[in-house]
């Protein structure tokens, strides 16, 4: 669904994700659908910031900004989502934080895009692109 309403625009994937928040509200969210959901906020924050690095204080910043997401509010505590658990989420696509030199001096943690790079296009639709299946199924109909 997220997909879905990714590729439709930015109103909708708020839209979708604000409904799933309040449907999912006394559940568990699924950690793997939380998973995918945090790999594309980062894809989105990474292009709209136009950077190659971002420290995880400013991730977290991103992250927390969009009431409209679980990570200002996130899990059982519903505080909102550390570093750490971020890091956490993320290890399963064999993304990890790195000491990054941030205002030229300054070292700091942080993600380089390009250690997205496979995990991107292994969980999420390519951006402005249309769905794998869609385009499978749009081929099967040709013939």
């Amino acid at each position: 669904m997220f997909a879905i309403a990714d590729l439709a625009g930015d109103n909708w994937a708020r839209v979708a994700r604000a409904a799933a928040l309040k449907f999912s509200a006394d559940a568990e969210i699924d950690v793997e659908t939380t998973k995918t959901l945090l790999l594309s906020d980062i894809r989105n924050i990474f292009a709209e910031r136009e950077v190659d690095a971002i420290p995880s204080k400013q991730l977290l910043a991103a992250l927390h900004a969009d009431e409209t997401k679980p990570w200002l509010a996130y899990g059982k505590s519903q505080k909102p989502i550390t570093d750490r658990k971020v890091s956490d989420l993320l290890r399963d696509f064999k993304v990890y934080p790195r000491n990054l030199k941030v205002a030229g001096e300054r070292v700091a943690k942080g993600y380089l895009r390009s250690a997205f790079t496979e995990a991107f296009e292994a969980y999420l639709p390519p951006q402005g692109g249309i769905l794998p299946l869609r385009r499978y199924f749009l081929a099967a109909t040709r013939t």
